[in-house]
Protein backbone atom coordinates (compact mmCIF):
# COMPACT_ATOMS: atom_id res chain seq x y z
CA UNK A 1 0.00 0.00 0.00
CA UNK A 2 1.22 3.25 -0.54
CA UNK A 3 1.65 5.47 2.52
CA UNK A 4 0.93 8.77 0.46
CA UNK A 5 -2.78 7.21 -0.23
CA UNK A 6 -3.38 6.68 3.38
CA UNK A 7 -5.14 9.67 4.96
CA UNK A 8 -4.84 10.60 8.59
CA UNK A 9 -8.32 11.99 9.51
CA UNK A 10 -6.68 14.76 12.83
CA UNK A 11 -10.15 13.58 14.06
CA UNK A 12 -9.38 10.24 14.86
CA UNK A 13 -6.34 11.30 16.75
CA UNK A 14 -8.73 13.47 18.80
CA UNK A 15 -11.30 10.91 19.78
CA UNK A 16 -9.11 8.39 20.35
CA UNK A 17 -7.71 10.39 23.64
CA UNK A 18 -11.02 10.25 25.17
CA UNK A 19 -10.81 6.67 26.66
CA UNK A 20 -8.03 8.37 28.86
CA UNK A 21 -10.11 10.98 30.08
CA UNK A 22 -12.95 8.78 31.37
CA UNK A 23 -9.96 6.10 32.95
CA UNK A 24 -11.31 5.91 37.04
CA UNK A 25 -7.60 5.18 37.75
CA UNK A 26 -6.72 8.42 36.56
CA UNK A 27 -4.06 10.56 38.31
CA UNK A 28 -5.49 13.21 36.98
CA UNK A 29 -7.79 15.60 39.35
CA UNK A 30 -11.19 15.21 38.33
CA UNK A 31 -11.71 19.12 39.93
CA UNK A 32 -9.32 21.51 40.89
CA UNK A 33 -9.74 24.11 43.53
CA UNK A 34 -7.05 26.36 42.15
CA UNK A 35 -9.22 27.38 39.40
CA UNK A 36 -11.74 29.00 42.10
CA UNK A 37 -8.76 30.61 43.81
CA UNK A 38 -9.04 33.98 42.34
CA UNK A 39 -13.14 34.13 42.50
CA UNK A 40 -12.75 33.63 45.81
CA UNK A 41 -10.15 36.14 46.52
CA UNK A 42 -12.00 38.51 44.68
CA UNK A 43 -14.89 37.88 46.44
CA UNK A 44 -13.01 38.63 49.78
CA UNK A 45 -11.79 42.22 48.63
CA UNK A 46 -14.95 43.59 46.51
CA UNK A 47 -17.93 41.73 48.71
CA UNK A 48 -19.09 40.67 45.50
CA UNK A 49 -21.03 36.83 45.16
CA UNK A 50 -18.53 36.23 41.54
CA UNK A 51 -17.57 32.93 43.11
CA UNK A 52 -21.31 31.33 44.13
CA UNK A 53 -22.74 32.68 41.06
CA UNK A 54 -19.82 31.55 39.01
CA UNK A 55 -21.53 27.47 40.50
CA UNK A 56 -24.88 28.34 40.52
CA UNK A 57 -24.33 29.20 36.38
CA UNK A 58 -21.98 26.31 35.51
CA UNK A 59 -25.08 24.19 37.52
CA UNK A 60 -27.99 25.75 35.69
CA UNK A 61 -26.39 25.88 31.78
CA UNK A 62 -24.53 22.37 32.22
CA UNK A 63 -27.56 20.17 31.68
CA UNK A 64 -28.99 22.73 28.33
CA UNK A 65 -25.10 22.36 27.22
CA UNK A 66 -24.94 18.57 27.20
CA UNK A 67 -28.40 17.94 26.27
CA UNK A 68 -27.15 20.40 23.01
CA UNK A 69 -24.56 18.05 22.41
CA UNK A 70 -26.15 15.15 22.75
CA UNK A 71 -28.85 16.34 20.21
CA UNK A 72 -26.39 17.54 17.98
CA UNK A 73 -24.27 14.40 17.78
CA UNK A 74 -27.43 12.44 17.13
CA UNK A 75 -28.83 15.15 14.38
CA UNK A 76 -24.84 14.53 12.48
CA UNK A 77 -24.65 18.41 13.35
CA UNK A 78 -21.22 19.03 14.24
CA UNK A 79 -21.65 22.90 14.26
CA UNK A 80 -24.03 22.36 16.88
CA UNK A 81 -21.59 19.52 18.61
CA UNK A 82 -18.95 22.44 18.56
CA UNK A 83 -20.70 25.56 20.02
CA UNK A 84 -22.14 23.66 22.94
CA UNK A 85 -19.19 21.86 23.76
CA UNK A 86 -16.77 24.84 23.70
CA UNK A 87 -19.20 26.74 25.87
CA UNK A 88 -19.44 23.68 28.02
CA UNK A 89 -15.35 23.39 28.43
CA UNK A 90 -14.62 27.19 28.97
CA UNK A 91 -17.21 27.00 31.66
CA UNK A 92 -15.94 23.96 33.04
CA UNK A 93 -12.49 25.24 33.04
CA UNK A 94 -13.22 28.27 34.58
CA UNK A 95 -15.22 26.41 37.76
CA UNK A 96 -12.25 23.61 38.03
CA UNK A 97 -14.52 20.90 36.76
CA UNK A 98 -10.95 19.62 34.43
CA UNK A 99 -12.23 16.40 32.94
CA UNK A 100 -15.23 17.85 31.98
CA UNK A 101 -13.66 20.89 30.51
CA UNK A 102 -11.06 18.27 28.93
CA UNK A 103 -13.48 15.88 27.17
CA UNK A 104 -15.46 18.42 26.23
CA UNK A 105 -12.48 20.06 24.27
CA UNK A 106 -12.05 17.25 22.45
CA UNK A 107 -14.83 16.36 21.40
CA UNK A 108 -14.97 20.57 20.14
CA UNK A 109 -12.12 20.02 18.83
CA UNK A 110 -13.30 16.89 16.78
CA UNK A 111 -16.57 18.85 15.52
CA UNK A 112 -14.11 21.72 13.92
CA UNK A 113 -12.54 18.98 12.42
CA UNK A 114 -16.59 17.77 11.18
CA UNK A 115 -16.36 15.08 13.15
CA UNK A 116 -19.71 14.01 15.01
CA UNK A 117 -18.11 12.26 18.13
CA UNK A 118 -20.89 8.70 18.81
CA UNK A 119 -23.37 8.68 21.47
CA UNK A 120 -21.41 6.96 24.00
CA UNK A 121 -18.72 9.98 23.94
CA UNK A 122 -21.80 11.87 25.27
CA UNK A 123 -22.83 9.60 27.75
CA UNK A 124 -18.93 9.61 29.16
CA UNK A 125 -19.37 13.68 28.97
CA UNK A 126 -22.85 13.51 31.09
CA UNK A 127 -21.32 11.17 33.54
CA UNK A 128 -18.30 13.54 34.06
CA UNK A 129 -20.65 15.99 34.30
CA UNK A 130 -22.97 14.60 37.16
CA UNK A 131 -19.90 14.11 38.86
CA UNK A 132 -18.55 17.91 38.88
CA UNK A 133 -22.28 18.94 39.34
CA UNK A 134 -21.69 16.78 42.92
CA UNK A 135 -18.79 18.24 43.73
CA UNK A 136 -19.94 21.81 42.93
CA UNK A 137 -23.06 21.51 44.80
CA UNK A 138 -20.69 20.74 48.10
CA UNK A 139 -19.34 24.37 47.35
CA UNK A 140 -22.25 26.53 47.47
Amino acid sequence: MNPQSEVHNPADTLLDNIESIDDSNSRRPHFCDASLKDLRNHDLRTGSKLYEYALRIYLADSAPLLNRITSGIEAGDADQVRQASHSLKSNSLLVGALRVGNLAGIIEDSARLGEVPTVSTAHQLQALVEMANKEIATRL
